[in-house]
């Protein structure tokens, strides 16, 4: 018994898997994780070693080159990079997409053993991390509200930090800007010098006097009691009289030489949200917690603190998950629009409610059974999977058409419904399973597919090929059980044998003279075969002419709304002047009507930052604008190049940053050779000429020159007679210019602990000259001057040292505008191929450039074992060489098609269009193999060639036409790109469309004419085949008649053509 007829002789049985599929299709629904991006495994890791006091150049030999080494004979690694810095080495491991990293982790961490001895004494222990996403930061906010942003600060710290850090799934709370209390203890310098004392004595006078120390028990009057001593500082006067020297000079205290101020301490890093001081609260989330489970939670705890503390203002500067959300919520929008027109353009062709409700029943059965197998595969909810649902909920329904279509026509034909029923779907049931099978099988060979395109559309073709196969199940079971058993009514001249055959009423419908008018058409084109073949060359030609105007990218840019912008003043500004250039900015980008939100940090946590500032620009949603982000990046890059003492840098924000190498600049050179300076000063003359190719925007290099700094030189001779050693000697600079934490008051009641900082006072710290003078104490018991034992000279700090697959490098990395990144690329190699660089220096590419050269090169290959994939699927059904072969020109069609289509619109060849030809290359055979497999049908009853074409392809007009306007309108919504994240699908939704219609049109006009040059080819080669043997080919009769013997299943004589010209 078929499928078919066991669907019909048993419905309760049948309806009882649909509902299942929809029920646990729609608990699968409630229950999968909303993500942006598939669950990304990222290849990485980095081994970080500390090797103190070090210079890059030593810590290069002596660590990281041995690291090096010892990781590349790791199984799987792509690429070797590393960074030799002051003090640190830092080798990030790159491996191939796939790559187990618990085990990788573990083969470095053994290869790092191996080696361990071999290291110089001093080296840390080599530390492995895994690259982790969830490292940085998915949230922040801002709180305002009070003037004082010390307590600002401490009302974070104390009311909102600890709340936010129960919250399940967020891993880290961390409070930048704002202000902490600290009692600053300034030492005058003079004071000291008059009385021969060091700041380091002051400090340890502090850190003995506030103390309070078990020192046992005793026992008394029959009781055990603990002992202890008090001497925690009550009050500032109590640290003010703190001893530090007392002899036959008098007693010195700490107000004898040092101002005590209850304050503030310096502060390095300050933050502002729309032009308001604040304290930022960024928030990161543990590694396996869901980004918009997690950011729900926190919305909702914000909202409880908002009620709680109504003058303290919060306010979100930026929601990673809020960009997941509007993008899943654009897609699904996208995906119901596509359905509605699906089953808009069924009624217009149906004219009844209940075929067109039989059809559209198939598009949420599929989807919900697709989304219950990807739930059952652990894939998310995220832009590629619903995004595939969303493509392919067009051709959904375009199994259930042909097979109802079939059915209603042997309805006409005299069957009882269900007779009609089962012979309808038995009839078309291997042809739709093969025009199913060969548009699934071309996503097989994505397997093959490595890099980050690979795991990006995974679950896209996961999403399109379950959907698709449940469609062919929907088509075969429960499309001809309701059929059999729900009275309709039969749309007027459905499935007519002959074209303009009149319906019941003797009205002719628009399908009928279409019908007549695609007979007539082939005909005429029949007869003048070379028309046909002549316009096809002329498509085919001219699509190859315009192949090369095509530009090309890795992915698409999305407008995610969110802008990054950072300032570089020279090394040395000190943090006002950036914060100057800073407000001006963020005043002109707050007058932008697009803008929402401008949040703005100056400096670092170190203070080693002074000089740069990063701001964080939030747009409106993107419905609620009428210019792009990158109009907005642009407006703002035009006001930056007005400072021309300040570096300003304006990039949107990526969504995929981390995905490529670059950080998010598509374009990435790489500087190869030995001699760092020499790459760095060749590095700024690539610079000069990436800047001059139209499209470039904010060229940056890598390296810079070194910061300036004081050095102090030790005379090791003359400080060995006063026995001090270097770390003495920089031990005492940094209590003077840095400041140390002596001890910590702790106010009575409070419960807080404040630190008390000794420091030089600022007058005697901003002068070298008093600088020099400053006291080191010996361990001979006295002091002596720090010119006694070092000199101040001003010079350069020394710069970190890049290095790739173990050679040195300088990364040049350049931004795009209205250009795409292939044709940049090629005006860059023009341009360097034009300097005269030293033989010993090299250059490539990376970031996206590399990562676009391998998507394609793997694309390419997975799309021409698609093809052979999908000639074997067809030629298994036709039991044909042949045929197949006809059908499969509609693909090349329908690539002309796409090629006209991404020129017209003016879209590069990304990864995403690729993505689509692929699919498109399975969707476009399927009209083709319905109208061959009916055509055949009708030869084997006996019609003659001519008959066939004529009668059968008309036939299945109506069936073509539908199938191709509900998969072409069912993607408008997606083609048309609104809605956040929608420029991924947006190229493959256009190439579909495009193909698709150019392949249908043709399949109606040249397929036909194929198949009858092919069909004449074939009797050619049995009438060779059959005199180089000396015989005559004999076949029935009819079928000589009608000139297709090789499809007529006749028995060959010795001396014919054997059956593998068919």
């Amino acid at each position: 018994m078929s499928i078919p007829a066991l669907s019909v002789r048993r419905p309760i049985a049948s309806l009882m898997i649909i509902l299942a599929m929809l029920v646990l299709g729609g608990v699968a629904l409630t229950r999968m994780p909303l993500a942006l991006l598939p669950d990304l495994n990222f290849p990485a890791a980095v081994v970080i070693t500390s090797y103190e006091n070090v210079g890059p150049q030593e810590i290069e030999t002596l660590v990281t080159r041995p690291i090096e080494e010892a990781m590349a004979t790791v199984a799987n690694v792509r690429r070797i990079r590393s960074t030799s810095s002051p003090g640190s080495s830092q080798v990030v491991v790159q491996f191939n997409w796939g790559t187990d990293m618990d085990f990788a982790a573990l083969e470095m961490r053994e290869r790092l053993d191996l080696i361990r001895d071999f290291l110089p004494d001093g080296v840390g222990q080599p530390q492995v991390f895994r690259f982790d996403p969830s490292m940085q930061a998915m949230f922040q906010f801002n709180v305002g509200g009070m003037e004082d942003l010390a307590s600002l600060k401490q009302f974070v710290e104390d009311n909102i930090k600890n709340r936010l850090e129960r919250i399940e799934g967020v891993a880290q709370v961390n409070v930048m800007g704002g202000m902490e209390r600290q009692i600053r203890v300034e030492v005058d310098q003079a004071r000291l010098d008059a009385w021969g004392l060091s700041i380091d004595t002051v400090r340890q006078a502090l850190a003995a006097g506030n103390l309070t120390l078990p020192v046992g028990r005793i026992t008394a009057q029959g009781r055990e009691l603990n002992v202890r001593t008090v001497g925690d500082f009550a009050d500032l006067e109590q640290i003010r009289d703190t001893v530090i020297y007392a002899g036959p000079g008098g007693v010195v205290r700490v107000r004898d030489v040092a101002e005590v101020v209850d304050g503030y301490s310096e502060q390095l890093m300050t933050s502002r949200l729309n032009g308001q001081p604040s304290v930022a609260v960024t928030i990161q989330r543990e590694a396996k917690a869901n980004t918009v489970i997690v950011s729900n939670r926190i919305l909702e705890e914000l909202e409880r603190l908002r009620a709680e503390f109504g003058g303290v203002t919060l306010q979100v500067v930026w929601d990673e998950a809020q960009f997941i959300r509007l993008a899943i919520r654009s897609v699904f929008e996208n995906a119901v629009q596509g359905a509605v027109i699906a089953m808009a353009v069924l009624w217009l062709f149906l004219r009844a409610w209940g075929p067109t409700f039989i059809i559209g029943s198939s598009i949420p059965v599929a989807a919900m059974a697709a989304l219950f197998i990807l739930y059952m595969m652990d894939v998310s909810l995220n832009m590629f999977s619903l995004g595939g649902l969303a493509l392919g909920v067009g051709m959904l329904v375009d199994n259930a058409i042909v097979s109802l279509e079939n059915i209603f026509r042997h309805r006409q034909l005299g069957n009882t419904p269900e007779e009609a029923a089962i012979i309808g779907a038995n009839e078309v049931g291997l042809a739709l399973g093969a025009s199913t099978l060969t548009t699934v099988a071309v996503f097989l060979p994505i397997v093959f597919v490595g890099g980050i395109a690979a795991e990006l559309f995974r679950d896209l073709s996961y999403a399109v090929a379950f959907a698709l196969l449940m469609s062919w199940v929907v088509a075969v079971t429960f499309v001809p059980m309701v059929a059999a058993r729900v009275r309709m009514k039969v749309p007027d001249g459905a499935g007519d044998d002959v074209p303009g055959r009149p319906d019941r009423t003797g009205r002719r419908g628009l399908m009928d003279w279409a019908r007549d008018g695609y007979a007539n058409f082939l005909r005429w084109i029949l007869h003048r075969r070379w028309v046909a073949v002549a316009v096809v060359g002329g498509l085919l030609a001219s699509a190859v002419a315009i192949y090369s105007s095509l530009g090309q990218e890795f992915l698409p840019v999305t407008d995610t709304g969110e802008i990054a912008v950072r300032v570089r003043m020279p090394y040395g500004t000190v943090r006002q002047d950036t914060e100057a250039v800073v407000r001006q900015i963020e005043d002109f980008a707050a007058a932008i009507p697009e803008v929402e939100t401008v949040f703005s940090s100056v400096g670092s946590r170190d203070g080693s930052g002074n000089e740069t500032g990063v701001m964080h620009i939030g747009l409106v949603e993107k419905a609620a604008r009428r210019r792009s982000t990158e109009d907005v990046v642009e407006q703002l890059r035009a006001f930056g190049a007005r400072f021309p003492e300040a570096e300003v840098r304006v990039a949107m924000q990526n969504p995929y940053t981390g995905t490529g190498e670059a950080g998010g600049a598509p374009v990435v050179l790489k500087i190869m050779g030995d001699d760092p300076d020499e790459l760095r000063d060749i590095a700024e003359a690539v610079a000069d000429r990436v800047a001059a190719v139209p499209g470039t925007r904010d060229i940056e290099v890598s390296t810079r020159e070194g910061r300036p700094e004081i050095q102090v030189i030790v005379d090791r001779e003359r400080a060995s007679r006063y026995g001090l050693t270097v770390g003495q000697i920089a031990s005492a600079l940094r209590t003077a210019v840095d400041g140390a934490v002596a001890t910590r008051y702790r106010p009575g009641g409070t419960g807080t602990e404040i630190d008390v900082r000794v420091q030089l006072a600022r007058e005697w710290r901003s002068d070298l000259v008093s600088l020099e003078r400053l006291l080191i104490p010996t361990p001979l018991g006295f002091n002596v001057p720090l010119h006694e034992v070092a000199r101040l000279v001003e010079g350069i700090g020394p710069v970190a040292i890049d290095r790739e697959d173990q050679s040195r490098v300088v990364f040049v990395y350049a931004h795009l505008s209205g250009r795409d990144l292939d044709s940049v690329t090629q005006d860059i190699s023009a341009a360097l191929e034009a300097m005269s660089l030293p033989a010993h220096v090299t250059w490539a590419f990376g970031g996206d450039t590399a990562e676009m050269e391998e998507a394609f090169g793997s694309l390419s290959f997975a799309l021409v074992l698609s093809v052979a994939l999908i000639y074997m699927i067809m030629a298994a059904q036709f039991e044909s060489l042949m045929h197949p072969l006809v059908i499969m020109f509609t693909v090349p069609l329908g690539f002309a098609g796409v090629l006209w289509a991404l020129y017209i619109t003016g879209r590069p060849l990304s990864v995403p269009a690729l993505i689509g030809v692929i699919m498109l290359a399975g969707i476009a055979v399927n009209n083709g193999i319905v109208m061959i497999d009916y055509v055949n049908q009708l030869r084997r009853a006996g019609m003659d060639r001519l008959s066939a074409l004529v009668a059968g392809c008309p036939t299945r007009l109506r069936p073509v036409a539908m199938t191709t306007l509900t998969t072409v309108l069912g993607m408008i919504p997606l083609a048309l790109g609104r809605g956040e994240g929608s420029e991924l699908q947006a190229p493959i939704a256009i190439v579909i469309i495009s193909g698709l219609s150019v392949s249908t049109l043709l399949t109606l006009g040249f397929v036909p004419v194929a198949y009858s040059l092919f069909d004449d080819a074939g009797q050619w080669l049995v009438r060779i085949f059959a005199r180089r043997r000396g015989g005559e080919a004999r076949v029935p009769r009819e079928a000589a008649n009608s000139g297709a013997a090789v499809e007529a299943g006749q028995t060959l004589e010795p001396g014919e053509a054997p059956d593998f010209v068919r």
